[in-house]
């Protein structure tokens, strides 16, 4: 989790990292019309296929898209893949307590809350819960 804002060449570097890895993927979300409108990302990360184990993660950053079923979607299909295709057993999500919103769109594309770490992230100067899904 990033405790500060990236900068463009740090951003990139990260993403290259990414590209040639097996162990994460991240795929771009985008509108399906004829503009192609990019609104997001989602991720399958630290994959290991001896255990079956891995974890996700998503991040809609166009408020338009928000609420309207894309990311559920975006979801199911990352996690049909992670089942079926990587042969995954586990896929585990973290959410704050101070993001209702995900946590509920966890729970409806099937993740259930397992543990709870009490005030483990700093977040806006407070030390907040974080679920493990």
């Amino acid at each position: 989790m990033a405790y500060r804002p990236m900068l463009p060449e740090e951003e990139i570097e990260w993403y290259e990292k990414l590209v040639g890895s097996e162990n994460n993927f991240v795929f771009s979300l985008e509108s399906n019309d004829s503009e192609r409108t990019f609104f997001g990302t989602m991720g399958i990360h630290r994959i290991d296929y001896r255990q079956g184990v891995a974890g996700t993660g998503a991040l809609i950053g166009n408020p338009s898209y928000l609420g309207k079923g894309f990311g559920t979607d975006a979801k199911m299909t990352l996690l049909y893949w992670a089942f079926t295709e990587l042969n995954l057993r586990k896929v585990c999500s973290h959410v704050l307590a101070t993001n209702p919103r995900s946590k509920r769109y966890l729970e409806k594309t099937g993740y259930r809350e397992v543990g709870c770490y009490k005030k483990h992230v700093l977040h806006k100067g407070k030390f907040v819960d974080e679920y493990v899904m």
